[in-house]
């Protein structure tokens, strides 16, 4: 019985050791994995607090939208390349808006090769940052932009766009083909919008004026010297001594649009839109002040309501400069269709000039009326010695790529 007794506590003994060892090596990974979940709590709450402490760096900031997408210039999906006879072909180049704050020259030309499909080698004396905001444009027109606003150059070969500061000489091996100019794009040759400045200033009449009469004589003094100081080449003086005149008499109408016209020649284009705004209060009729408001607006990026002006330009009375500015604008905004009715009746009212031929030619390449496009090259070509350098020179180098003959031999 003892035997049984101690065989039996024996047992027993053996079952609880058994049980124990179970049950802790049981709960072992039990353990590890609440202390694994301990830990990736707190990982996972210092970086939600290290990513909460983090500011976005506004040297990084670059997007290029294309439609309703925003893609990111760090990870642009190459572009495909557009088969020709395609109906986006026909369209011109693709359209784009583009968004930068201090963004490196070389990222944003990588971004414009993505979106384009070209290759592009930037030289290394290409350097600095870039500020800009342009809408629903073509991306040719944002490269034109670009290297205005930089002194910049480029030449294009092969598909191959190198892009290179103007003072330095880039050639290609072999013939120069289309150097500084784009393959795929007219837009290499900047038209300019103009406004028709009032030579003198006419006083108005002091009796159609309400403004006191002591006030009226001391403002044509100083129109008289702003005069002065015009022809003596001081533009700045002139326009200061205006400005105290158009306090001294806020209801001359030829004052304010004298104002309006050099704010504008000034590039200050909030005050020149405010002049021309304060002309059209005393007469609604002013197609002078409509197109300098126009074009104040088109400067601060306000196509919308430039587009309101000009049509309102238009309503008055449309005169040359106010087709040829509304031409220019319109071609600028990627509307080529309505560029080319506008000239076209500037063509059949006004003499020709070579900015209208060269406008006529860009509007039908980007069109994809070829060969349109190269009898307006050929008729600028053809027609004197009083042509700018720089636009035969750019037209050769269109008829060149159009047609691929030499321009010289045509």
């Amino acid at each position: 019985m003892n035997q049984v007794n101690k065989r039996d506590a024996f047992l027993w003994i053996s079952f609880f050791c058994v049980f124990l060892l179970g049950f802790f090596w049981g709960n072992i990974p039990i353990r590890k994995s609440v202390a694994m979940a301990q830990n990736l709590k707190t990982d996972a709450d210092y970086w939600l607090k290290e990513l909460k402490n983090r500011q976005p760096d506004p040297m990084k900031v670059a997007s290029v939208k294309t439609g309703t997408q925003i893609i990111a210039a760090d990870s642009l999906p190459k572009t495909k390349m557009v088969a020709k006879g395609t109906d986006q072909e026909k369209k011109g180049p693709k359209k784009i808006s583009v968004d930068f704050y201090k963004v490196d020259l070389h990222n944003v030309f990588r971004l414009l090769g993505q979106v384009s499909g070209k290759n592009v080698v930037v030289d290394e004396g290409v350097k600095g940052n870039l500020t800009l905001a342009l809408d629903n444009v073509p991306w040719t027109f944002v490269l034109e932009v670009i290297k205005n606003l930089k002194g910049l150059d480029s030449i294009e070969r092969n598909n191959t766009i190198m892009i290179f500061p103007k003072k330095k000489s880039i050639q290609w091996g072999g013939n120069s083909g289309s150097a500084g100019v784009l393959e795929t794009a007219p837009g290499s040759f900047t038209v300019t919008k103009n406004v028709k400045f009032r030579k003198k200033l006419t006083v108005e009449n002091k009796k159609k004026s309400t403004t006191p009469l002591n006030q009226v004589m001391e403002a044509e003094r100083l129109i008289k010297k702003a005069a002065e100081q015009k022809k003596t080449g001081n533009v700045v003086g002139a326009y200061e001594s205006l400005k105290k005149a158009a306090e001294l008499w806020p209801d001359n109408l030829k004052l304010l649009d004298q104002l309006a016209a050099l704010a504008l020649q000034k590039r200050d284009n909030l005050a020149a839109f405010n002049y021309a705004k304060r002309a059209l209060k005393l007469e609604k009729k002013d197609g002078e002040a409509a197109t300098i408001a126009a074009i104040s607006l088109d400067r601060m990026d306000r196509p919308e309501d430039a587009r309101e002006y000009f049509e309102l330009a238009m309503n008055i009375k449309p005169t040359k400069d106010i087709l040829w500015n509304y031409a220019v604008f319109s071609f600028s905004q990627g509307n080529y269709r309505k560029a080319l009715r506008l000239i076209n009746r500037i063509d059949s009212d006004y003499n020709v000039t070579p900015d209208m031929l060269m406008l006529k030619a860009q509007c039908y390449e980007y069109l994809a009326k070829i060969p349109q496009a190269v009898a307006e090259y050929r008729s600028l070509l053809s027609s004197g010695q009083s042509i700018p350098t720089e636009m035969v020179r750019f037209a050769k180098l269109r008829l060149n790529a159009l047609t691929g003959v030499a321009a010289s031999n045509n």
